[in-house]
């Protein structure tokens, strides 16, 4: 099941465990970065709205709470999940990282037996 893989992290985890993660994808006031995480030099949170880090292995999830102005995260680590995949091209301006963002959906089946699409999550890039 899907919540089995979902795991809520302190901001404080989150901040150590992003180094794990091969991309990074953050959403600031000023643009959109989207590079190797080992190629950022450092996070500047204050103008951070939130942050995906992510490759083959899972995905980490940091976002700004509304109610409480402070930053929360998920770390999604899928275990033998049915999903399907899309490829989408990514704009000119990341092109030195690759040319398609990998992005997965993974599927559950409801009490009525009807299959949805319960995460969706970055998975790689090409």
């Amino acid at each position: 099941m899907i919540k089995d893989c979902l795991k809520q992290k302190s901001f404080e985890e989150a901040k150590q465990l992003l180094v794990d993660y091969r991309y990074a994808l953050l959403y600031m006031i000023s643009e959109v970065v989207l590079t190797e995480t080992d190629m950022l030099a450092e996070i500047n949170w204050e103008e951070c709205k939130e942050a995906y880090f992510f490759d083959s292995k899972g995905q980490l999830h940091i976002f700004e709470e509304e109610e409480e102005e402070k930053f929360a995260a998920i770390e999604f680590l899928p275990d033998k999940l049915n999903f399907v995949e899309h490829k989408y091209s990514l704009a000119a301006k990341f092109g030195g990282i690759g040319k398609a963002v990998i992005v997965r959906e993974y599927l559950d089946i409801d009490e009525d037996g009807q299959t949805y699409v319960a995460y969706t999550a970055l998975y790689d890039i090409r």
